[in-house]
C-alpha cells in the first residue's frame, strides 16, 4: 500500500497480479523438467498422464 506523500492519492487503478502454478508434488518417482518463461523457468513436474 502507498505510504508517505502517496497515502492520500487516488489509487483506483490498482490491480491484483497473481501466478497460479500446477501441482508439484505428484510423486517422488516422477521426474522434474526445466520449463520455459511461462512457468518462470523453474523445475516443474510433467503433467501428462502416467502409464
Amino acid at each position: 500500500a502507498p505510504t508517505g506523500s502517496e497515502a492520500g492519492a487516488n489509487w483506483n487503478h490498482w490491480q491484483l497480479h497473481a501466478h497460479y502454478y500446477p501441482p508439484l508434488l505428484r510423486s517422488a518417482t516422477v521426474r522434474k523438467f526445466m520449463v520455459g518463461y511461462e512457468m518462470l523457468a523453474q523445475a516443474q513436474r510433467d503433467l501428462t498422464p502416467e502409464q
